[in-house]
């Protein structure tokens, strides 16, 4: 196509703005946006059963790995909203946006994740064995109702 640009990402960051607790604001390592699927109905004739467009959607997971902070404020936040979820009846939910930057380090593209919590936090490699400059990371696992994409 003539005149056609492409998504080129050089950054990404994931933020969560909740009422309860400080803001989570992470530089993104790594994501995979999560595949779509829509499951196909059976529909019984006499002689076999005809796959027929489904009427619900699955979302898979949403695995962020995100870039930890000096203090750990950043995996702190999510490790009090995934503590909050075991403790109550109803598990708060927020939207989670992932921020796409272009080549000229300004954001493009937000991915908003609706009506998410965290299922999992991975775990965090500490070691004194490499000595290079190596930063650590945590690689979060969500789950939510619906994203949308908006061009910024």
């Amino acid at each position: 196509m003539v005149g056609q640009t492409y998504l080129t990402a050089t950054r990404f960051a994931l933020t969560i703005s909740s009422p309860d607790h400080q803001d989570f604001i992470a530089e993104v390592m790594d994501f995979k946006h999560p595949a779509i699927t829509n499951p196909a109905a059976k529909f019984s004739t006499g002689r076999r059963d005809l796959p027929v467009a489904g009427s619900k959607a699955d979302f898979s997971d949403l695995d962020v790995t995100f870039i930890l902070d000096g203090a750990l404020n950043n995996y702190r936040t999510l490790y009090d909203w995934w503590l909050e979820c075991l403790n109550v009846d109803t598990p708060p939910t927020y939207d989670v946006t992932l921020i796409i930057y272009g080549m000229s380090e300004t954001p493009i593209v937000k991915i908003i994740y609706e009506g998410a919590f965290v299922e999992a936090m991975g775990e965090i490699g500490f070691s004194t064995q490499d000595q290079t400059d190596k930063v650590l990371t945590c690689t979060a696992t969500l789950k939510y109702d619906i994203f949308r994409i908006e061009t910024i």
